[in-house]
């Protein structure tokens, strides 16, 4: 009877970390696994366009700088005349 419960109050305690310490690695590994494989399928399928697209606009830009064009149109003010109408009664 001494015996067994030796064996519970150490043997079980140290078979229970191990296994525990077991599956924590086990499931970093998998994690680590589905990473590189997300990581190596990766979708590039718009890079050329998005290429083709910035080479627009930098040509754009350098357009507007030769023609001296220096206002966004957000920045410049203007004076805009409103119409109100008044419907009804």
């Amino acid at each position: 009877m001494a015996t067994f419960q030796v064996l519970s109050a150490v043997l079980i305690p140290f078979l229970l970390g191990i296994g525990g310490t077991a599956a924590f690695l086990a499931s970093r590994r998998r994690e680590e696994q589905d990473r590189d494989r997300a990581a190596a399928w990766r979708d590039d399928s718009l890079d050329d366009w998005r290429k083709e697209r910035e080479a627009m606009a930098e040509e754009e830009r350098a357009r507007r700088t030769a023609e001296g064009e220096t206002h966004a149109g957000s920045t410049q003010e203007r004076d805009e005349k409103k119409q109100h109408q008044r419907i009804g009664g």
